[in-house]
Order: structure tokens, then C-alpha cells, then sequence
């Protein structure tokens, strides 16, 4: 029998440069294939992998998914029977929230802010980049709860820190509670206007600019619109001689200046497996998701350690450090942690929503009254 890595090897080789181009040219072995995607449309359907091993429990023989940019849209696509499942945002929770569809989803994921610090698109933009007092002015900058609370409103929470809540536990201790820094200036996602002003005004100081013009690049959905608005209004109402542009692309598109290191300030997200290193790993010196080019000597060698010991209690509290130095030398600038509100239609039965790690594939999942 051949194991998955072997499959996707072969895959690989036969498509070469192609791989994963379109539905077409990929491998499968899970419960569903991918079927009508060309590699950039809006739209794909799952199919029953009918030599799945337990194919058996495959209720449903197929899942379109379509994207949908426009909240509004999705709603109304939901109402008017086009789709079974659409995501809520801003008044849209509260205005649905005794719909018998209405879902709401806590979830491990988060989204967070890098800068470059390799490559952004000046001189000028690189020093700030690379100093920490800035660094630290533009998380101390943003009022997290007032942003979920008033902005996002979909149930969505203020983070302790880049690794999540309610992903991890160790002697009944939640690993983000146990890594949260009290500190205003060393827990990387307080807020303190005056603070922020202070680091901006020092940090400017010492790279010899009066201004800064940057750009905050996204993804162009609703959600994302909503981040980058605020953002550029707390932003420059609250740092003094900073200029904000906005660049809103499809995701895709995002993507691919994340990788090329083409951005000079980018919101971006992270969904975990179910371990605090699944987030802290991204930000080690030369991982190839470490975008922003932070690096630092400790936060590596306690990563290393962590990755290394048998010990589980070692394991623990050198994971709790890199946290904290990864926060206290603002080295990613964390926004929130994830909750989904839908509108699920409720003869969708037995789906699972993990907190972290996949989607369960549809596997299981069955249609009332079908």
C-alpha cells in the first residue's frame, strides 16, 4: 500500500510545475475530490471520493463552494436559497441573531499584522521596521476591544498574544493565559495611547524622520475592508506624522506578495493544530513563514529547546518564553482572535467545527429530511 507521500510524490513528478494548478492536476485520498476549479475562479465543488476507504460514511455527494466578497451578498444569496451556509459580520450578528440558522463559531485561529523588516518599499520604511519602539507604538496604538466590540461584533475576542486561547493546556493552565505579559509595554496587544505616542516620537527620533508613509496591504472581502479602515484611522489619528495608504487585493494576490516579501505592512491570519508551536514555529529566524523577517537569537533557542526535549515541563516554559519575547519585542502585532458567525441551514446535520486544525471534510455530515 502506498502512503500519501508517495502519491503526492508521484503527483508531483508527473505534473511537474503544473501541480496544484487546477482540480485536475492534484492527488487525492481524502473523502471528497476537488472538482471545476481552473486554478483562479471563485468557485469549486467537492465530489464523493468514492474509493475513499470509508466511503461508507460520505452522506453527501457534493459541496460547492463559492466565494462571496460582499457580506450583504452572502445574505442574500442565503435568503434567497442559493447557498446553505454564508458568514455574518458586523450588524449583520446582531440583526440575525435569533435566526434558527444563526451559528456562531469560536475558533484557535487569529489574525495579526507583520511588517517587513527585509524589504519594505523604502529606506526609510525599513528603519522604522526594524525599530522596536515603532514597532511597539503601532500595536499600543490599536484598542483591540474596541475593535471587536464595535467593529468586527462577531463574537471575535482580544488576544493575550500571538498563540491563542483554548488551544492548549498543560496542569489545567491555558497556554495563552500563562504566557500573558501584564505589562503595558512588554504584553504586545495592550492599549495605551499615550504610551504609543511616546515610543512613536522616540522611536522617529532615532531613525531621523518627522514622517512616514507606508502602505497596509489585505485581502479584499468585507472582514478584511473592516481591519484595514481601522486601522488607518487609529493609525494616523494616533501617531503622529504617519500616512496610511491602503491596498485591498484578492487573496490570492496577497499571498503571493507575502511570499515575495512584497508589502510594507500586511494583515494576514494563522490556523493552528492544536499546540502552541504551531504559531510560534512561523516566527523563527528563516522559517519560510516568517514574512516580516524577525529574528531573534533567544526566541530561536528556545524554540530549539522546546522542539527538542523530551521533557514536557521544559517543553512548556520554554514555549511560555518565546511568547514573551516575541511579544515584548513586538515581533508580529497580533489584532484578534477568530469567532465565525454563519447562517448554517438546519438540515445540515453532524458537522463538526474544530476549534483547530482542518474542517472535517464533510465526512459524516448528512441532510435532514433527505
Amino acid at each position: 500500500m502506498q502512503n500519501l507521500c508517495q502519491l503526492r510524490k508521484k503527483m508531483v513528478e508527473k505534473y511537474g510545475d503544473k501541480y496544484g494548478t487546477d482540480s485536475t492536476k492534484v492527488g487525492y485520498s481524502g473523502p471528497y475530490t476537488v472538482k471545476k476549479w481552473n486554478g483562479s475562479g471563485d468557485s469549486w465543488t467537492l465530489a464523493k471520493n468514492n474509493k475513499y476507504w470509508n466511503k461508507g460514511n460520505i452522506h453527501i455527494d457534493d459541496v460547492t463552494y463559492q466565494v462571496v466578497k460582499e457580506a450583504t451578498t452572502g445574505l442574500n444569496m442565503f435568503e434567497s436559497g442559493q447557498l446553505d451556509q454564508t458568514t455574518l459580520i458586523g450588524n449583520q450578528v446582531q440583526n440575525e441573531k435569533n435566526n434558527k440558522d444563526f451559528k456562531q463559531v469560536k475558533s484557535g485561529a487569529n489574525y495579526f499584522v507583520q511588517v517587513n523588516q527585509k524589504s519594505p518599499s523604502s529606506d526609510m520604511a525599513k528603519k522604522a521596521f526594524n525599530n522596536v519602539y515603532i514597532r511597539k507604538a503601532l500595536s499600543l496604538a490599536i484598542n483591540r476591544k474596541e475593535f471587536v466590540n464595535n467593529v468586527l461584533n462577531d463574537g471575535s475576542t482580544v488576544p493575550l498574544g500571538v498563540v491563542t486561547q483554548g488551544i492548549s493546556s498543560y496542569k489545567g493552565k491555558d497556554f495563552a493565559q500563562a504566557a500573558y505579559n501584564k505589562n503595558t509595554a512588554d504584553s504586545g496587544v495592550s492599549y495605551d495611547k499615550k504610551l504609543a505616542q511616546d515610543y512613536w516620537d522616540k522611536g522617529m527620533k532615532q531613525i531621523g524622520a518627522t514622517s512616514l508613509d507606508l502602505t497596509v496591504t489585505s485581502d479584499d472581502d468585507d472582514t478584511h475592508d473592516s481591519i484595514v479602515q481601522y486601522l488607518q484611522n487609529t493609525w494616523t489619528k494616533n501617531l503622529k506624522g504617519l500616512k496610511l495608504t491602503i491596498k485591498k487585493v484578492p487573496k490570492a494576490t496577497r499571498v503571493k506578495y507575502l511570499q515575495s516579501g512584497n508589502f510594507d505592512i500586511i494583515v494576514s491570519g494563522w490556523s493552528p493544530d492544536a499546540d502552541p508551536a504551531s504559531f510560534l514555529d512561523m516566527f523563527k529566524t528563516g522559517n519560510s513563514y516568517n514574512f516580516g523577517d524577525w529574528s531573534n537569537a533567544t526566541y530561536d533557542n528556545d524554540m530549539n529547546t522546546a522542539e527538542t526535549t523530551a521533557d514536557d515541563s521544559t517543553r512548556w516554559n520554554k514555549m511560555i518564553d518565546a511568547e514573551q519575547i516575541l511579544m515584548k519585542d513586538q515581533g508580529v502585532i497580533p489584532l484578534y482572535q477568530l469567532s465565525t458567525t454563519y447562517l448554517r441551514n438546519t438540515k445540515i446535520k453532524n458537522y463538526v467545527d474544530n476549534p483547530a486544525g482542518g474542517t472535517p471534510g464533510w465526512r459524516g455530515v448528512y441532510l435532514a429530511n433527505k
